[in-house]
């Protein structure tokens, strides 16, 4: 699964319970391994969120073609991405 904040979307004071539903139905109903999450690097809080978002359990995630993994879909020069593993 990949979702993408843009440039302009609003992040609420309640980010951890926003972030932590997502991660839930991501599990649970669509039975995802991996939420991949794109950060525009225009963002004006970029740096702030690519810092927290790693006590929420997500890590940098560097997108690389040739690897098994990598996706096509991913918009490597606007955004920058994090990554979270679902455990079994």
């Amino acid at each position: 699964m990949v979702l993408h904040l843009g440039e302009t979307e609003l992040i609420g004071e309640s980010l951890k319970r926003e972030l932590t539903d997502m991660l839930e139905f991501a599990e649970e109903e669509l039975e995802c391994r991996r939420v991949l999450l794109g950060i525009s690097r225009r963002r004006q809080d970029k740096d702030t969120l690519m810092r927290t978002l790693p006590f929420l359990g997500f890590a940098c995630y560097e997108p690389r073609s040739g690897c098994a993994d990598h996706l096509t879909c991913l918009d490597t020069d606007g955004f920058a991405y994090m990554a979270y593993a679902i455990s079994d």
